[in-house]
């Protein structure tokens, strides 16, 4: 069962991020969320992705992998040197950027993400004061990446307002003003809560 709610939920955040590629999910890794932080000269790279079970009798599950280097380059490879399947990036719908990021390395995430293959424009950034335990939660649909889409759509419904932090949104804007406009979204007691920017104020 959950299998097809996994496949259901991939079916629908290819809508909301208007992503139209498509890729089986035996062949790889499909990415739906993605995070950075960096502590002293130490870069991480923290993704979430959903992969299929090698077993006939095991279903897709969404798995967490984590790489470290001295740049972010350097610690997605060392993600990929853990894998025997390929990374697709074509459902990724969410990028989670530690708060203690300056402007220059917020700047460099976003170059990383333009350069990953088939990145859709449409992903959302945030902000997290706690990248391990955000990643570690346990979901609503047990994957990170769609149901902070969900919530901050849910958001955005309720309260009549845009939250401008999409990443074509982003690169148009400076940085400063794309992480002033930057919520932040953490996990606590097992649940996920949206911190507005500005004190919720958006234009």
């Amino acid at each position: 069962m959950k299998k097809y709610v996994l496949v259901l939920l991939t079916a629908a955040v290819a809508l909301l991020c208007g992503c139209t590629g498509y890729r089986e999910i035996e062949r790889g890794y499909l990415v739906t969320a993605i995070g950075f932080s960096v502590a002293d000269s130490d870069f991480t790279i923290t993704l979430e992705a959903i992969s299929s079970s090698d077993a006939t009798d095991k279903p897709s599950q969404a798995i967490t992998l984590s790489g470290n280097g001295k740049s972010f380059d350097a610690a997605y490879s060392a993600i990929e040197k853990q894998l025997v399947k390929p990374l697709y990036f074509e459902q990724l719908g969410t990028v989670i950027i530690a708060d203690t990021l300056n402007d220059t390395k917020i700047e460099s995430v976003i170059d990383f993400c333009k350069k990953l293959p088939s990145t859709n424009y449409g992903i959302y950034f945030i902000k997290a004061n706690n990248m391990e335990t955000l990643f570690n939660t346990e979901t609503a649909s047990g994957v990170l990446g769609y149901d902070i889409i969900g919530i901050i759509k849910n958001f955005e419904k309720h309260n009549g307002v845009k939250i401008s932090n999409q990443l074509y949104e982003i690169s148009r804007s400076s940085i400063a003003k794309g992480v002033e406009n930057m919520p932040t979204l953490n996990a606590f007691d097992g649940k996920l809560e949206l911190g507005l920017a500005n004190g919720g104020q958006y234009e």
